[in-house]
């Protein structure tokens, strides 16, 4: 029923966040659960086959049975990190549902503080930048007379040259 009672989303870019979202759910489930199905198939196809395929002449019950006893084991402990790694993501996954209305207060809260600063640096520098803006126009004015007098460097004054030639 849940399905048919869904509010719609408001807008063309959350409808297209939301298919996103249900994409990577099924991505994900098929991530996770296709290598479970396929170990747990083949823990039991593979010594199916050795028992019917060598038969009672090659393959006594024994033999049969304690393949069996060596093969399960060693699969189920193949399987027991992946069994906890899936324990694991389910784990993360409610503590985030337990911690994401949380977490995007934090969020909020900290992007309002961010513009608030933000603002807040934006007035204080304005009276700076205004402050210095004059300080470079009176610069301008008073250095406009010596700005005009050029005076050579000392290594290439005419009396050097005029000396250094006679020498």
């Amino acid at each position: 029923m849940r399905r048919f009672f869904r509010p719609e989303l408001p807008d063309p870019e959350a409808q297209r966040l939301a298919r996103g979202v249900r994409a990577h759910r099924r991505f994900a489930r098929w991530r996770m659960g296709a290598p479970f199905v396929l170990i747990g198939a083949l823990s039991v196809i593979v010594p199916s086959f050795f028992a019917l395929a060598l038969g009672a002449e090659r393959f006594s019950s024994v033999a049969a049975f304690l393949s069996l006893l060596i093969t399960i084991p060693a699969a189920l402990l193949c399987l027991l990190p992946y069994i906890l790694l899936i324990g694991f993501a389910y784990g993360a996954r409610r503590a985030y549902k337990g911690t994401r209305h949380g977490l995007g207060r934090v969020h909020r809260a900290a992007r309002r503080l961010n513009l608030g600063v933000q603002a807040l640096s934006k007035r204080a520098a304005q009276p700076v930048i205004a402050l210095n803006v004059r300080y470079a126009a009176l610069e301008r004015l008073l250095s406009a007379p010596f700005r005009a007098i050029r005076i050579p460097p000392d290594d290439e004054s005419p009396h050097d040259r005029e000396t250094d030639a006679t020498d």
